[in-house]
């Protein structure tokens, strides 16, 4: 009977344990969403996008604010000289098209506020992201990955499907979310930490930008100064390539463009996951 008892105990205590971690870790992980800040990058004219984004981030436990300074038709040469250099970029492209340098001074402005508020680190939203189901629960066990590892590098975590870029099935470790990226995969929706934001924007100063900030923040991968880390499995996408808006860069949109994207996208799924 004493056996029994004891037994039963030992159950109970290990039963109590379990629900007491579970219990901590859900509220870590909704404390986590209320600290984190989101920054979308937004133009004003875009009026459908604000009220997209409005409503599917009202629901949700996040602070979040729109970068609508530095709109295309609001550059002046003072401000394009400020962060931009005249010099070629990639194929011969100058980066003098207004709306290029408009997405990409927005996103330097969300690090400056970044800087300014002395936050940790910040969600980077385009505001025609599309945030997956599993988002909610994904996101906030990435940020736990991230701070458990890597919280003192230059990072950013990319979330999206956009550039059709996943991790290798055989690399995949049950549990883990975050592994290192050799490329950038865009940036409709990224964490960028202080450190990250603040060298870039130290970079900026020195030397200005001379690319679009996706291939700006390849760039400076390459170059050793940012650790790029892939979230697997990928929780946002870009609206404008899905289908679901029209790009504000071209005339891309339609439904044309949803049958495209949905063939590739399953077509580089079932890829790398025979890899």
């Amino acid at each position: 009977m004493k056996k029994e008892l004891g037994i039963l105990i030992l159950f109970c205590s290990s039963l109590f344990l379990i629900c007491g971690l579970y219990v901590k870790s859900i509220y870590k992980e909704k404390q986590m969403k209320r600290n984190i800040k989101i920054f979308i990058i937004h133009a004003k004219k875009y009026v459908e996008r604000k009220a997209y984004m409005e409503k599917i981030l009202r629901s949700r436990p996040f602070i979040y604010e729109f970068i609508e300074d530095g709109d295309a038709e609001t550059l002046s040469e003072n401000v394009i000289s400020t962060y931009f250099t005249d010099k070629e970029v990639e194929k011969g492209v100058r980066m003098k098209e207004p709306k290029m340098l408009s997405c990409t001074l927005k996103h330097f402005l969300a690090y400056e506020k970044i800087l300014a508020e002395n936050l940790t680190g910040a969600l980077i939203l385009e505001d025609d992201a599309i945030l997956s189901k599993n988002f909610d629960g994904i996101f906030p066990r990435t940020i736990m990955e991230y701070e458990s590892t890597c919280l003192s590098e230059n990072i950013i975590i990319s979330y999206e499907d956009t550039r059709l870029r996943f991790v290798p099935r055989s690399q995949r470790t049950k549990g883990k979310y975050l592994y290192l990226g050799d490329r950038d995969r865009m940036t409709g929706a990224y964490f960028i930490n202080q450190q990250a934001a603040r060298m870039i924007l130290n970079e900026v100063k020195t030397n200005k930008c001379h690319l679009p900030i996706d291939l700006y923040h390849r760039y400076l991968l390459n170059g050793g100064k940012l650790k790029y880390l892939w979230c697997q499995p990928t929780i946002a996408s870009q609206g404008s390539h899905t289908g679901k808006f029209c790009s504000t860069l071209s005339n891309a949109g339609g439904w044309k463009t949803k049958i495209s994207w949905q063939c590739k996208l399953l077509y580089k799924k079932l890829l790398y996951n025979l890899r």
